[in-house]
């Protein structure tokens, strides 16, 4: 599992959070499933887990 910093813009404003996902690929499509209406969505890595 990773950090990730979700950036989400939709038609009213923008949103940030942070998340933990196994991958930044994941972490689009979970926020795509939650956001549905939004008009972009970013998952910028802030620490990779370590092992």
């Amino acid at each position: 599992m990773a950090l990730y910093r979700i950036t989400v813009i939709t038609a009213t404003g923008r949103l940030s959070f942070p998340g933990l996902f196994a991958t930044s690929c994941e972490a689009v499509e979970q926020t795509m499933a939650d956001w549905p209406e939004a008009k972009s969505i970013k998952a910028k890595l802030i620490k990779k887990a370590s092992q």
